[in-house]
């Protein structure tokens, strides 16, 4: 039980030092919520939520130019890529399976 609170105050703390870690943790969750909703056929409510994570990252990606924190903007750039793949990727894969 001390190992768990030893991590997460670590992670705590990791994730008050740098902000856009937060961010992209917070976008990855609202992205999976995106494929809970093209699961269902909902292909508006997965569109929304991806777009809704990818607002998630600009906002912090701005707030890490702001704060002259590099490393933390180039890993919200780099998940901002997979994320924008892997949603043109399902937006191929719903229209493939909706007859026209």
């Amino acid at each position: 039980m001390l190992y768990f609170t030893h991590a997460i105050h670590l992670l705590s703390s990791l994730l008050q030092a740098h902000p856009p870690l937060a961010g992209v943790l917070l976008s990855l969750v609202v992205f999976f919520s995106a494929y809970q909703h093209f699961d269902v056929r909902d292909s508006k409510g997965g569109k929304f939520f991806q777009g809704l994570a990818l607002l998630i990252l600009a906002l912090f990606g701005l707030n890490a130019v702001v704060s002259g924190m590099w490393l933390s903007l180039a890993i919200v750039a780099g998940t901002a890529f997979i994320e924008v793949w892997l949603a043109r990727r399902q937006c191929r894969k719903t229209e493939k399976m909706t007859p026209s």
